[in-house]
């Protein structure tokens, strides 16, 4: 191996966990509601639901309307269904 291998080693791990530290805080913005920009690297922020979509996905799920919440956070979130299916159950388990 090389002497460079740890160097590399170290720098793909800072990296990967730039990533997940990003990805948890964008996870949070999602579950949550937070207000704050959240980005993946590589990406411009983007910023995190409106109270107004967060109320009203939130209404939705604990209404038994999953579809309609899924609408309306693949909506907001510009998403695909699964990511946003996946999304809307994890709010639904948190009720």
């Amino acid at each position: 191996m090389s002497a460079n291998y740890g160097d590399d080693a170290a720098a793909r791990l800072a990296q990967l966990e730039a990533r997940v530290a990003s990805l948890e805080q964008r996870l949070n913005a999602l579950e949550y509601g937070g207000a704050a920009a959240v980005s993946l690297p590589g990406q411009s922020p983007t910023p995190a639901w409106p109270d107004a979509a967060t109320a009203e996905i939130q209404r939705l799920v604990q209404a038994g309307n999953k579809i309609a919440a899924i609408k309306v956070y693949r909506q907001q979130y510009r998403v695909g269904l699964k990511e946003a299916k996946d999304a809307v159950d994890r709010m639904s388990d948190l009720r």
